[in-house]
């Protein structure tokens, strides 16, 4: 089956039709759905009018709720053949298959009640929940190795557990290592894990991915949103990333690698909330600061630890998330050392110091730094001219002031 047109068309039927790749994938599909007693089928190749935005907008922010709406869903491994290999051999297949690092295939694997695994042969596999119900001795899949594969809570597999009941930065960590064609839809992929909506916008960019971000703090009071690390900035020896302003919404999915066991901390440790609010001073919030000493006079009046209000336990010790911030002006701030995160004691665990406390700020996705006016004062320099200035519409010659970019 070629696409949705195709099957409009009337050409299901045609030996034509017959010969295009993917025609078995939906032949073998309907027979099986038969085989379960079911009317219908749905299938995103050849059910979406994808020359509708409308339709194709439609279907992105109500795929998960199909998926979990569906009787059963069926997860065809076209790369995982079970024709002439041993047990050992097809295992490696699978944990090694595309399927599986795919960004669509992320909600089709954790939305549904009921999912059955076949090979390209259309051989059974296994099921999601296959380790609570089959022996693994004539099952290739279950929730267990499914976990293994994906790094998924395997309690979300079998559906003991929500995705809602995980931090959105330990949800985040599902989709680092996964691709999608289209750059925007590393972000539209994962609208229905997190219950948000939100337009289409191809042509974007990355600034999908930050949109889907500012949905979910709308939703929900996370701030394990902020506890990613930008995994491709590496640290040089020569040259300190400090210089590099960041906000505090991730690029990527990629940058939250790392982020998995993240929860958020009860609300009694979590001290005083307020709503994330954004405009165009960027998001305005509050969070626990913690004035970093040991730096020079200049430095340590303005770079803070932000302590965020999430924890993770390692080898029975519970530590929060801490990035790093610098005070440009007034409670604008920014994110520096964004390849870099501190494991500090959770504030509420401790007796805060004077100096340290929750505190609002104002973080730009994109901040600058704030270059001051160059005032130059006629009467303290004696006879003299300019000559030039560059940028010359910044000059004002009345004033003797060379002005800022950013003024």
């Amino acid at each position: 089956m070629g696409n949705f047109l195709e099957a409009k068309n009337g050409y299901q039927f045609s030996s034509q039709v017959k010969t295009k790749k993917g025609f078995l994938k939906v032949e073998r599909a309907a027979k099986q759905a038969l085989s379960h007693r079911y009317d219908y089928i749905w299938i995103d190749t050849c059910c979406i009018d994808k020359s509708s935005s409308a339709e194709l907008s439609e279907a992105i922010n109500s795929m998960y709720q199909w998926y979990q709406g569906a009787g059963i869903c069926y997860a065809f491994l076209s790369d995982v053949s079970t024709s002439n290999t041993g047990r050992a051999r097809q295992e490696a297949t699978i944990r090694s298959s595309r399927w599986f690092t795919r960004g669509w295939t992320l909600q089709e694997l954790i939305a549904p009640r009921k999912m059955e695994f076949y090979s390209a042969e259309w051989d059974f596999l296994g099921r999601k929940a296959g380790s609570r119900i089959n022996s693994f001795s004539s099952n290739l899949v279950g929730s267990r190795i499914l976990g293994e594969i994906t790094g998924i809570d395997e309690r979300v597999l079998d559906g003991s557990l929500g995705p809602q009941d995980l931090s959105v930065a330990t949800r985040m960590s599902w989709a680092a290592l996964r691709q999608t064609t289209r750059v925007e839809d590393l972000a539209y992929c994962l609208l229905g894990l997190f219950s948000v909506n939100m337009p289409l916008l191809y042509g974007e960019g990355a600034r999908a991915f930050v949109r889907l971000q500012e949905a979910i703090m709308r939703e929900i009071d996370d701030q394990s949103i902020f506890a990613w690390t930008k995994n491709d900035l590496l640290p040089s020896k020569s040259t300190s990333t400090e210089y590099h302003l960041a906000g505090l919404l991730a690029d990527s999915p990629m940058h939250f690698l790392k982020s998995t066991g993240i929860r958020p901390l009860p609300p009694l440790l979590s001290g005083e909330t307020m709503p994330i609010t954004i405009s165009n001073q960027g998001l305005n919030l509050k969070l626990y600061l913690r004035p970093i000493h040991g730096l020079s006079e200049t430095q340590s009046s303005d770079r803070f630890h932000a302590i965020l209000d999430c924890s993770r336990i390692i080898q029975g010790v519970e530590s929060s998330p801490a990035i790093y911030l610098k005070r440009l002006w007034g409670n604008q701030y920014a994110r520096i050392l964004p390849e870099s995160i501190e494991l500090l004691k959770p504030p509420g665990l401790e007796m805060p110091l004077a100096e340290e406390g929750y505190k609002t700020v104002n973080v730009r996705q994109s901040p600058v730094h704030l270059v001051p006016d160059f005032n130059i004062k006629p009467d303290s320099l004696g006879p003299h001219r300019v000559k030039a200035a560059y940028p010359s519409n910044r000059w004002d010659s009345s004033a003797w002031i060379l002005k800022s970019t950013y003024a």
